[in-house]
């Protein structure tokens, strides 16, 4: 599952259960149990920003979270969450300094290898190849939205009738990655 698609600004809080999550989860949580819990606070407007960078200049972040909720005549809740997320694409690949199209082995004489070398950088102004982008050893860029509703309305003392539901929209821009021969 995508933990993003739960907008941040909906969380209460997340637990984590270990060893003993079996016992209250079944077999399949022998390993254990994340709760994420939703928030149910009513009358309240929150609002988040996180601004971020890496630290070498790229992959810069915003995110914006809104979280409103609803009283529901006292007898139950309505929580609204939105979040709206950009990331940009952060570059963790080097620049490739060997030759791409032409071999040019070091037993070579430099002189050769030089020649080899030119016309190899040659070839690479004619096929548009970028030595920075052999591969992109880090984040792809990234915008996304995401809509969460969530409640719950009590009916009577041994009833009580609950929902959530969720809207989320994603967009990955992949960077061009190279194979080299």
């Amino acid at each position: 599952n995508d933990l993003n698609t739960i907008p941040f600004s909906a969380i209460e809080k997340v637990e984590i259960l270990r060893d003993g999550a079996s016992a209250q989860y079944g077999s399949d949580a022998i390993a254990g149990v994340i709760d994420i819990l939703l928030k149910e606070s009513t009358d309240k407007t929150l609002v988040s920003l996180h601004l971020g960078q890496q630290y070498k200049g790229d992959g810069e972040k915003f995110k914006l979270g809104v979280y409103h909720g609803i009283n529901l005549n006292k007898k139950g809740f309505l929580s609204l969450s939105a979040d709206l997320h950009h990331r940009e694409p952060a570059f963790r690949g080097g620049e490739y300094k060997g030759t791409v199209y032409y071999p040019s082995p070091a037993s070579y004489p430099i002189q050769q290898r030089d020649s080899i070398i030119a016309l190899d950088n040659q070839k690479i102004g004619e096929r548009g190849f970028d030595r920075r982008r052999v591969s992109n050893l880090g984040t792809t860029k990234l915008s996304s939205f995401g809509f969460l509703m969530n409640g719950a309305y009590r009916i009577n003392n041994k009833t009580e009738l609950f929902w959530t539901g969720a809207l989320n929209y994603l967009i990955l821009t992949f960077v061009n990655v190279y194979t080299l021969p």
